[in-house]
């Protein structure tokens, strides 16, 4: 995780309401239940090391897992947030809930420093909920 990124999260975790039972970061998934190579690979190669090595490599990671006393809750962490933001919200809410069908998931959050009007619309119009310090220090001045 970068440094502002760390950052976010420290003040996300500073936030009273903001308190996970527990919490994973540089979460692995590659939506696949059982967490195994695909199957593909292994005509290209049987040694073991190998195709461990490609999956570690390749599987996408998710910023943060943020474990509720009802759901989990993917956390996406920008500190200058872009389209492209909208589309890993996408990626690893789907990727989660694919990986890990039996657990209850909320809806991941992304918590931003910045992020500009149109992006705040698209990604709220999708159902993401946004958090971020500006808005906090807006709420309290």
């Amino acid at each position: 995780m970068a440094p502002p990124e760390r950052q976010l999260m420290l003040w996300w975790l500073s936030d009273p309401t903001h308190q996970p039972i527990a919490l994973w970061y540089d979460v692995r998934m590659d939506g696949v239940p059982d967490n195994h190579p695909i199957d593909q690979l292994q005509q290209i190669t049987d040694n073991p090391n190998m195709l461990r090595m490609w999956w570690h490599q390749t599987a996408k990671r998710c910023d943060a897992i943020a474990e509720w006393p009802d759901a989990y809750q993917v956390i996406e962490l920008r500190h200058d947030s872009n389209p492209q933001t909208l589309g890993e919200l996408q990626m690893y809410n789907a990727l989660a809930r694919a990986e890990w069908p039996t657990l209850p998931w909320r809806t991941p959050q992304l918590v931003t420093a910045k992020i500009d009007a149109a992006l705040r619309s698209a990604i709220e119009a999708a159902g993401f909920p946004i958090t971020s310090p500006v808005d906090r220090a807006a709420d309290t001045a």
